[in-house]
């Protein structure tokens, strides 16, 4: 169980919601660009370093340290569930719905090139590890008091988490659209997906009535594990999911599927003063994966169970690491699934985002300021932000952006640096989300968001 639990927080925390720094969707010289709106075109072609032309590090959660863990009167530092720590002080300040979302990115492979006046190519190929997951407070409640009264009504409907592994290789292509409205470019992708593993949990409906003899489920979920590397285990005599266990021989490709990218933007330029506004709109990762039934596993949780309740809070000495243990025990207890046959190849569609965005370019270009949506739509939950940026540009083969992002109720600041000479070596090095207070590990202390991106890639072709 420790293994499991410790391994699900470190995935958590390298985990990001984008692959490229939302903070360049405005800067015109950032090479991938074109991966947050097809339509957007570099000021020059370009090879990508293997391995090192795009990574991307970054979380997102409404959570922090500062949340889940307190000091105890032994000097020493505990969950939320220890007795030393009360459940007002705890469950104040938690949000109705807590998460922690993200994508960790990796492009192999990233080439892009210009053909006649305005048409532009590109190939990228890579692995995406995504996180989506939604805890509603209700969930924390109930197992920090569980059955300590009388008599403790819980509703935790829509908990669930979704983790997905998957490849891809995408070919994409923008062109100008100037001979039918002057400033228009369209643009597209088409992407060949190769699912790797995706495993997926989740409950409309989580009622648990508790007191201090036994606590009763009510609630209706399903769940399952599509591809190889990891399987459930079970309980040898309810058939229950108890866990999860390791299984690296079986890792591979799981699935197949498809996926496209659209995008759009304006820009006016009739030679008033409004010359140098854009307006533009992409969808990216609508798309699909069909993994094969042979490496599908399903399980799923529906009626109502009765359990005679947990046992109290061990304190040994590692304190925080039983309390940690403790917590999986109840959450997979809960959830109460069991296994369930396979018919068919499971379909199962991939996190989709939205962009629209509206910016200024002044001073011959030097200078530009934006405003981004950006929407975020899985499985498990929608989320969505809004970031201003100012970009300004030195010379012609430096770009300095700097954003805020208004990220659910939060905010928080972004950076862009990128080197774009027309000979030697392209750079970027940027973060969407800045965290100033850590703890002593290095964990966010108060809310954990925090992102790194940066890329490295060989000019071609001549500036435009």
């Amino acid at each position: 169980m420790k293994k499991i639990l410790s391994a699900v927080i470190a995935l958590g925390f390298a985990l990001s919601l984008y692959c490229q720094p939302r903070t360049g969707y405005f800067v015109e010289s950032f090479t991938l660009n074109h991966q947050m709106n097809p339509a957007f075109v570099p000021n020059q072609g370009y090879v990508g370093i293997p391995m090192l032309s795009n990574i991307g590090v970054n979380i997102n959660s409404n959570l922090g340290a500062s949340h889940i863990l307190y000091p105890l009167e032994s000097g020493k530092v505990g969950l939320f569930l220890h007795p030393q720590v009360s459940s007002d002080e705890f469950l104040g300040k938690l949000s109705d719905v807590n998460y922690l979302d993200g994508i960790v990115g990796l492009d192999i492979i990233n080439v892009g090139w210009f053909t006649g006046k305005s048409s532009f190519w590109s190939i990228d190929a890579g692995v995406k590890v995504s996180l989506n997951s939604s805890l509603p407070k209700e969930f924390f409640r109930f197992v920090k008091q569980g059955m300590s009264g009388d008599s403790n009504e819980f509703n935790m409907s829509n908990i669930g988490a979704d983790g997905d592994v998957y490849t891809y290789i995408s070919l994409g292509y923008s062109s100008s659209l100037d001979k039918l409205v002057k400033g228009l470019r369209i643009g597209g992708k088409v992407k060949f997906l190769a699912g790797l593993m995706n495993i997926y949990a989740h409950y409309d409906n989580l009622h648990v009535s508790a007191d201090s003899q036994k606590w009763n489920v009510v609630g209706n979920g399903t769940g399952y594990i599509l591809g190889g590397g990891v399987d459930f285990t079970y309980d040898s005599q309810t058939g229950v999911v108890n866990g999860l266990q390791f299984d690296p021989s079986s890792f591979g490709i799981g699935g197949v599927g498809g996926a496209i990218d659209l995008g759009i933007q304006y820009r006016i330029s009739e030679g008033c003063a409004l010359d140098g506004l854009r307006f533009s709109a992409a969808v990216t990762d609508l798309g699909f994966i069909s993994y094969f039934k042979n490496k599908s596993t399903l399980v799923s949780s529906d009626g109502f169970v009765e359990y005679d309740g947990f046992d109290e809070i061990t304190q040994g000495e590692d304190i925080l690491e039983d309390q940690l243990d403790e917590l999986l025990d109840r959450a997979m207890t809960l959830v109460s699934f069991t296994k369930q046959p396979v018919d068919d190849n499971q379909i199962t569609r991939i996190t989709t985002k939205v962009n629209a965005g509206i910016d200024y370019s002044f001073l011959k270009d030097k200078m530009n300021v934006g405003v981004l949506y950006t929407g975020y739509f899985s499985k498990i939950r929608e989320r969505h932000e809004i970031m201003a940026s100012f970009n300004y540009a030195p010379a012609n083969w430096f770009d300095i952006a700097v954003s805020y992002s208004f990220m659910n109720l939060r905010s928080s600041f972004g950076w862009l640096l990128t080197f774009t000479p027309k000979k030697g070596m392209n750079f970027y090095l940027g973060s969407d989300y800045t965290v100033l207070r850590y703890t002593p590990q290095g964990i966010p202390l108060d809310k954990a968001y925090f992102g790194i991106n940066l890329g490295l890639s060989v000019p071609i072709g001549d500036k435009r």
